[in-house]
């Protein structure tokens, strides 16, 4: 896994605020799950979804590959989870 940087970490919160993302960090499973496949269903061709989450997400990636989505996660420094949901 990558480290994120100071710069990435920024533009990561400029995309969340700017309903880019899912913040879905102190809720309890299967919630995160739940609102980050929702976002998910909503992106167009092309299109990525950041999703913060506390606990490494296993569940989703399975989820995602399923679905045929790539998408990667990257541990952050606090302990909490990155990861970006690409639609082809």
């Amino acid at each position: 896994a990558q480290q994120l940087g100071m710069r990435s970490v920024i533009e990561l919160m400029a995309a969340l605020r700017d309903q880019k993302g899912v913040d879905a960090r102190g809720l309890e499973p299967p919630e995160p799950l739940l609102r980050i496949l929702s976002a998910v269903a909503a992106l167009r061709p092309g299109e990525t979804l950041h999703a913060l989450t506390d606990r490494r997400p296993l569940h989703l990636i399975a989820e995602l590959a399923a679905r045929g989505l790539p998408a990667e996660s990257t541990p952050l420094p606090d302990d909490t989870w990155l990861t970006h949901i690409r639609r082809p």
